[in-house]
């Protein structure tokens, strides 16, 4: 058996087009593993860091690649499944910004009540398990595009 170095980089590029991306990361279909992606860029190590200690919140981390090299580094995380959830905390974020709330109000509890008392009840559960990631992880980028179910169907933030 013949043994081929391959550098960061074309392990890379080798991925193919991103499934996903952000304004510092993009994420890739892991050839190795259909049940993780792999998220490259320049936060990952960021995200690494509350991932691993907020499973509960966040994909599960299975890798942490740093090579130094802010835009090559990566890490190997729980594939979420996000087309349902995008669907899902839209509506929930239509229904708040018809009422005139604002997301910062997850961090007020007067105004995290008031919101919780108006809001449709069928949204409820929803608002109260994206109420809890953003506490746990102290997420600010709350936007549909962040979160995704795990293969349970448990709501997990993406980024934070």
């Amino acid at each position: 058996m013949k043994w081929v170095k391959t550098s960061v980089k074309d392990f890379l590029a080798s991925l193919g087009n991103p499934i996903s991306y952000g304004g510092s990361h993009k994420i890739f279909e892991n050839p190795s593993c259909k049940d993780t992606v792999i998220k490259i860029g320049k936060e990952v190590l960021k995200h690494a860091s509350v991932f691993k200690n907020n499973e509960d919140f966040c994909p599960i981390l299975y890798k942490i690649v740093d090579c130094g090299n802010v835009n090559e580094n990566y890490i190997i995380i729980e594939k979420l499944y996000c087309d349902k959830a995008k669907k899902d905390v839209k509506n929930l974020f239509k229904d708040v910004k018809w009422r005139n709330y604002s997301w910062f109000d997850y961090f007020d509890l007067q105004r995290y009540t008031d919101l919780k008392e108006h809001i449709n009840k069928k949204y409820l559960p929803l608002f109260e398990r994206i109420r809890e990631i953003v506490l746990a992880i102290k997420m600010s980028d709350i936007s549909p595009d962040n979160f995704g179910y795990d293969i349970n169907g448990k709501l997990k933030a993406l980024d934070l």
